[in-house]
């Protein structure tokens, strides 16, 4: 897939997989993001197994997102469309680019209801983790699945 529909494909996305791992092991969890230029942003909570993965200076990690996935039963094949992005994420601590990353995800997944959401913003923003994972690089696939 050229690099055009691949970013298309990330940017459109409903959720994806942010994997990470550790000395213990693997560890996938899907979750909602917004795409901000070379940023992906993903709001969560402040404490937990995600969180304890990832240092203050970050950590390698993977986001995949499926964009279209449908069975082709009588020809044993699936028709698809995938995305991954491979960096670096790490948590947010400034304050301001909580707020933004908070605005993007809002404006991505509560279209129509800014107002609303700024209010929720403001009052979340010191309770709420936001990690951000700047890709360097994304590769997408596809099949029509009649190969």
């Amino acid at each position: 897939m050229d690099f055009s529909l691949a970013l298309e494909l990330l940017r459109k996305g409903d959720y994806g997989v942010l994997s990470l791992a550790d000395k213990e092991g693997p560890y996938a969890v899907p979750i909602s993001y917004a795409l901000w230029e070379q940023d992906l942003y993903f709001h969560c909570a402040l404490e937990g197994r995600k969180m304890d993965m990832i240092p203050a200076t970050g950590a390698p990690a993977q986001f995949t997102v499926v964009a279209k996935a449908e069975t082709i039963s009588e020809k044993f094949s699936v028709r698809y469309q995938s995305v991954m992005a491979f960096g670096t994420v790490a948590p947010v601590t400034d304050k301001e680019e909580k707020i933004q990353a908070l605005r993007l995800l809002c404006q991505k997944y509560s279209p129509g209801y800014e107002r609303e959401a700024e209010k929720s913003i403001q009052s979340s923003v010191g309770h709420t983790g936001i990690l951000k994972l700047h890709w360097d690089d994304i590769t997408g696939k596809e099949s029509r699945g009649d190969e």
